[in-house]
């Protein structure tokens, strides 16, 4: 079976601020039963993004922002196939 995800979440702050960097977990394990088809992260702010992999194998995007913003929209978009049983 394939699914769609989309998610988006939008912070608004009263005031331009410096973004710290922001740790986001987004994305399922790649397993052999779930696989990752196709995936996009995009931000309102320009931001660096860095990925990593913590200890329980979870995939961890970093985005990193260099100029002050009052709004931080954060949109994320996967396509999965997941072949286990319903």
């Amino acid at each position: 079976m394939k699914l769609t995800i989309h998610h988006q979440t939008t912070y608004r702050y009263a005031r331009p601020i410096l973004l710290q960097p922001h740790r986001m977990i987004l994305r399922p394990r790649s397993s052999h039963d779930v696989t990752i088809l196709a995936s996009s992260l995009a931000f309102s702010s320009e931001a660096q993004l860095d990925w990593t992999q913590d200890v329980f194998g979870n995939l961890v995007a970093i985005g990193t922002f260099s100029e002050p913003t009052a709004e931080l929209g954060i949109t994320n978009h996967l396509t999965v196939e997941q072949l286990a049983a319903a």
